[in-house]
């Protein structure tokens, strides 16, 4: 049952002689005003049996044939008495009908949300969302805004859009968010004089000097075009103006040209235009419609800073005040402190950019702003991402990522040009190597949390271009250099590009193989670094432990992707609208992964959702870095080593492994995951993957599956099934036979979920939101036929042409290991989750000069020995923990030095 706050108050409802019903509103309460009380024109009927409203009763606009609306239709009054003048916090609590459910089901974007017409005291009318169509169809909160009452008696009429059934109305006072003790401590920086927004004074013959470099002259063009031509907006005299990109683009325009070549006239009307614009325009309650918010007061400030001026003391304050009163109703408030900057919303523009803008702009009149931002990303962003980038990987997946972190280096180009030095850790520099080691051979990139499913070409300008400026670095350049550049802010390309810069386009100077770290574990590798639509390279990545950040972050710790020709082996998220059923059951679940899965039914999910039997679900993240701990929640497990043969430059045997006991809850007593690839220099059979699982359950009964999830329906093979890719390169495809070595055939089951049941989660069926290939998918499990509390897995995953038949690859076993082993290449897995340190033995068939990798060894010196009785010494390092050698021997005898168990 849905809560409504009245606080103490119990509303007094007076009947007026129209029948409705007359508020009153006490200082400091919160009061909810039943919607089927409120004056109604006569097309409003109430609504019974709503399970979730207060009352069970709503009213909505009674149903006719052809749905169509006059301008009349569907008002309601609500009359009230207030004690106190002041802002006041509005919202609703709403549901739909059968004809809403029907037009909500058609929406596609949240421009196709319901709104309703709102008036305060015969004001004019403003637009606002009363209910979005990814909902609760049976009822959910939408906050319409801040709003304005007068003291003694006010008007507010709701015209509803029909299909929408309203259950009340509700308000309280607005209350600015809490400004925390340390931010009111933080000491003040001292800032230059103007212009000091994204520039300084040291700066500004050089941005003058490249304007007519070959780069840049293009964007130079466009700036100098807009900035010249001119703008007539008809403002009205009274009443609100909604969110005009164009103009803000021409202001800022002007304001740069101003700045450059000191062109009074045009900076003058910059000024003019942002005094008139910001002072009329209104965004209202739209999904995000912060982001747009935040446009606007950047470029205001920055207005207010280039062209400081030429401004009158009357124009700062009118562009002032207005600036303060739209970051009031941005997401995170203002002060700013109503979310954190190190995730979510508070983690994009609004702090990083748009608010800290501000506060640098308006220093001079207001130093207080600059306190707060600057205490959000020097006291709590800069130590916390310093310990978080000690992976190149951001934890919200390639799409969140590429635009949540683009902000944070906004804020770390601000300090720089404004304090002319880095304030962030230099690691920070490393973390666009995600998006390189992400990317498939074909160009686009491997799924990683909540995002589009990419067909072409991915690539992000903004964060490209923020990159490679900031770490002055010709690989990054080049990575910028392929996104579309037609699409990036002209005057931001001109204030950072380094034209004198050759960029380095071949990235095969770049190694092979990449350890993704401590914090967000796991490896990328990949045979070459031909990335062309009709190229052959194979490549491959698996996700680690390390620390989980929810949100748009999946429940993925252990998954793993392959890619040749098409993906082989991907994920069956699909991303759409945020927290549906589909979204929080499935889409970010272990179920949609390439994971293991273990069924705890006693085992309690994250908010109620459903039990897929993954890894722990939770969409909170970690408030500062000094929480993350083994103890923590957030606490996902760990890298136990990453090793490649020889270099990560050119590895012929990669080998990753983690232990991923912390990614899931108490079911689990110990699970290890080990993901071997192997390049076999080959075309058209390139790689040979294998998977080693280890895994110890609390309750032997827990039902275990052991799970792979692809885009295409799998055909059934001997001891396991071919995948096959999703797209044809020359009429070619890529292959990939599975066969499930351990268990042995006898030994397990294999079940495949193709297209609707691979959605289904255990008997609760979830409905995908998109046709993209995504959608139609297969799941494919393999499940040990009798209890136990630990089982072994291990998957033989080899990758070849349809145009060939792969390469044979052989399995022995023992005892102490199991040895891998196909064309020319061996490796030697340990049978433990711990690392070995014991003597132990293995056997090849057939003499031929191999490359061994024998992995899983504790770190020190390791005796080799082989039948012949050759005899050699070999280091194994910490954190690689893996033996690679060249031999044609058949049989081996391995002990560490000094053998502790003789």
């Amino acid at each position: 049952m849905r809560k409504i706050f009245i606080g103490s108050l119990l509303a007094t409802l007076c009947l007026s002689t129209a029948g409705a019903a007359v508020w009153q509103l006490p200082a400091k309460k919160t009061l909810a005003m039943q919607a089927e009380e409120a004056g109604r024109t006569e097309d409003i009927k109430v609504v019974e049996n709503m399970r979730r409203f207060q009352g069970k009763r709503g009213v909505a606009i009674q149903s006719n044939a052809n749905g169509r609306q006059g301008k009349n239709d569907g008002i309601l009054t609500f009359e009230l008495n207030v004690q106190k003048a002041g802002k006041y916090v509005f919202w609703v609590h709403a549901g739909v009908d059968e004809y809403g459910k029907k037009i909500g089901s058609k929406a596609r974007s949240k421009y196709q949300s319901f709104f309703l017409q709102l008036t305060v005291n015969g004001s004019l009318p403003t637009k606002r969302v009363v209910f979005e169509p990814w909902r609760n169809p049976e009822g959910t909160n939408k906050t319409l805004g801040q709003f304005y009452l007068t003291a003694g008696k006010n008007i507010i009429k709701l015209q509803l859009p029909r299909g929408v059934i309203l259950d009340c109305l509700s308000l309280a006072p607005y209350k600015a968010p809490k400004v925390p003790a340390a931010a009111r401590k933080f000491e003040l920086i001292k800032l230059p004089g103007h212009p000091r927004l994204m520039v300084n004074s040291s700066i500004l013959d050089t941005l003058r000097k490249n304007l007519e470099h070959k780069e840049n002259k293009y964007f130079w063009n466009l700036v100098r075009q807009t900035a010249l031509r001119s703008y007539k907006p008809q403002f009205p005299k009274q009443g609100e103006v909604p969110h005009d990109a164009v103009l803000e683009r021409a202001i800022a325009c002007k304001a740069f040209y101003y700045l450059i070549n000191g062109s009074k006239s045009v900076g003058r009307d910059a000024v003019d235009l942002t005094r008139e614009y910001i002072s009329r325009v209104e965004f209202g309650n739209l999904l995000d419609i912060t982001r747009e918010i935040g446009a606007a007061i950047y470029t205001a400030s920055l207005v207010y800073d280039w062209c400081y001026d030429l401004m009158s003391d009357d124009e700062r304050n009118v562009i002032r005040r207005n600036l303060i009163r739209l970051a009031e109703n941005m997401e995170c408030g203002w002060p700013p402190f109503k979310q954190s900057i190190l995730s979510g919303h508070g983690n994009e523009a609004q702090i990083n950019r748009d608010l800290l803008s501000m506060a640098v702009a308006i220093y001079d009149e207001d130093p207080e702003p600059v306190r707060y931002c600057s205490y959000c990303v020097l006291q709590q962003l800069v130590p916390n991402r310093a310990f978080d980038y000690q992976s190149p990987r951001h934890s919200q997946g390639i799409s969140y990522s590429s635009f949540r972190f683009a902000w944070e280096m906004y804020a770390a180009w601000i300090f720089k040009r404004l304090l002319q030095r880095e304030v962030f850790d230099s690691n920070i520099k490393n973390v666009a190597y995600y998006w390189i080691y992400m990317r498939t051979p074909w160009g686009f990139m491997f799924r990683d949390g909540d995002g589009a499913s990419w067909r072409n070409n991915w690539g992000s300008a903004l964060a490209s271009l923020l990159c490679y400026t900031y770490a002055e670095d010709p690989v990054l350049k080049g990575e910028f250099l392929r996104t579309d550049r037609g699409k990036i802010d002209p005057i931001l390309f001109l204030l950072l590009n380094i034209p004198q810069m050759t960029p380095q386009m071949d990235r095969s100077c770049l190694p092979k193989g990449l350890d993704f770290g401590p914090v967000r574990s796991g490896m990328s590798i990949r045979n070459s670094w031909d990335i062309s639509k009709e190229s052959d390279a194979v490549a491959a990545e698996v996700r680690g432990g390390g620390y989980h950040y929810g949100n748009h972050q999946h429940s993925d710790a252990g998954a793993f992707q392959i890619f040749f020709r098409g993906q082989l082996i991907s994920p069956l998220s699909i991303y759409k609208f945020y927290g549906t059923p589909y979204d929080m059951n499935f889409a970010k679940r272990s179920v949609a992964q390439s994971m293991l899965l273990v069924v705890d039914p006693a085992e309690k999910i994250y908010a109620s959702y459903g039990n897929d039997g993954g890894s722990r679900f939770i969409q909170n993240m970690p408030r500062d870095y000094r929480d993350l701990t083994v103890k923590s929640k957030f606490y996902y497990g760990k890298k136990r080593y990453c090793a490649f043969q020889i270099s990560a430059a050119d590895p012929k045997i990669s080998i990753y492994s983690a232990d991923l006991t912390g990614a899931y809850s108490s079911k689990v007593k110990s699970l290890t995951r080990t993901f071997c690839f192997i390049d076999l220099d080959d075309v058209k059979r390139p790689a040979l993957a294998v998977v080693y699982d280890r895994l110890e359950k609390s309750d032997p009964d827990f039902k275990t599956y052991w799970q792979i999830t692809t885009l295409r329906d799998p055909e059934k093979i001997d001891n396991g099934v071919r995948l096959t890719s999703f797209r044809r390169n020359k009429g070619k495809t890529g292959k990939l036979d599975l066969q499930m070595y351990k268990p042995a055939a006898n030994d397990r089951t294999m079940e495949i979920l193709t297209g609707k049941d691979a959605c289904n989660v255990f008997g609760k069926q979830y409905v995908v939101p998109s046709m993209i290939p995504e959608a139609s998918g297969s799941r494919v499990i393999f499940s040990p036929r009798k209890a136990a509390a630990k089982h072994e897995f291990l998957a033989l995953l080899n990758i070849y042409g349809s145009e060939t038949t792969p390469h044979k690859v052989g399995v022995e076993e023992n005892t102490d290991c199991f040895a891998v082993f196909s064309a020319n290449r061996a490796v030697i897995l340990p049978r433990s989750s711990n690392f070995y340190s014991r003597r132990f033995s293995f056997k090849l068939p057939q003499s031929s000069k191999r490359m061994i990798a024998v992995a899983n060894l504790t770190a020190g010196m390791w005796n080799v020995q082989e039948k012949d009785g050759k005899k050699y010494q070999i280091k194994v390092e910490e954190n690689n923990n893996t033996l690679f050698f060249e031999s044609d021997a058949l049989e081996f005898d391995l002990s560490m030095q000094k053998d502790i168990t003789r």
